[in-house]
């Protein structure tokens, strides 16, 4: 991969900005799938047995793939990935977009032809939770690498599982017309405070506040990494619980909010593939 030329200190390629929207987008639909399907098996969402939320999830997953890529450098050869299924985490998450894929369309269909027997719309129901989080333990797995110490973590699996639960919930709710409830609530709030714990965590597990407070006097709090770093505390976890304790329900500002949160901790993960990443180690 060609690297273009260094800013604040590593290369612009590092953001890898293909790979950040796969990621969210991806996970996002993982969560919204997940919900969605749960929901429809236990009946608390009519809208479940619509065929429109299933064929938008879909349309989600497929723009996720398209994005990823932008990150290949020989496209063509791209089909080849599949091959390694057997040891390859790249290949297990490309056949198990797939196989969602598959899981998606096929429930979509059934219930825009045919109103499906309860049988057969649970066992549909079932594998697309079950292939939506087969997808989200491959896209975890690809990043548990031993020469990258910051990302073979559990951080990366909290991460991964945090950002398709604050991200799916809401698109799921937005596509079946429902409301935050109380649940629903305590859901978001538990996640963001136990992915704060985990940030504190991992800052005193790495010594990473020295590191913080130098890069801030070297490069100031407005360079890019402490930037991002400083909003990734504000949109990803202080405004949203602000905004849950003012008792905000809609789930088109929470989103927005947690998206923007969620970009900034993901643009920081890929950035700490650099050996010189500094906050890039801080993107939970």
């Amino acid at each position: 991969m060609s690297r273009s030329a260094p800013r604040h200190g590593y290369p612009k390629s590092e953001w890898e900005l293909s790979l950040v929207f796969f990621t969210l987008i991806g996970q996002s639909a993982v969560g919204a799938t997940t919900y969605l399907a749960i929901s429809g098996l236990s009946e608390r969402t009519p809208a479940a047995s619509s065929a429109a939320p299933h064929l938008l999830l879909l349309l989600l997953l497929v723009l996720a793939q398209g994005i990823s890529f932008f990150h290949l450098g020989r496209r063509r050869a791209a089909y080849r990935a599949i091959a390694g299924v057997s040891h390859s985490w790249l290949s297990r998450e490309i056949a198990s977009a797939g196989i969602l894929a598959l899981a998606l369309g096929g429930t979509a269909f059934l219930l825009w032809r045919q109103a499906p027997s309860g049988l057969t719309l649970r066992v549909a129901l079932g594998t697309e939770a079950a292939s939506a989080l087969l997808l989200l333990a491959a896209m975890t797995g690809v990043y548990l690498l031993p020469s990258r110490p910051m990302w073979m973590s559990l951080v990366t699996v909290l991460s991964f599982a945090g950002t398709a639960n604050l991200l799916g919930l809401p698109i799921f709710l937005q596509l079946t017309g429902g409301e935050y409830t109380r649940a629903a609530v305590f859901n978001t709030g538990l996640t963001l405070l136990a992915l704060a714990l985990v940030q504190l965590w991992h800052i005193k597990r790495f010594r990473l506040w020295p590191r913080i407070v130098s890069t801030i006097k070297r490069e100031s709090i407005l360079s890019a990494e402490p930037l991002l770093f400083l909003l990734r505390v504000l949109l990803g976890i202080v405004l949203p619980l602000v905004l849950l304790l003012a008792g905000t329900r809609s789930q088109g500002i929470l989103l927005a909010v947690l998206a923007m949160g969620e970009l900034s901790g993901r643009m920081l993960f890929y950035s700490s593939s650099s050996p010189a990443g500094r906050f890039g180690t801080l993107y939970v």
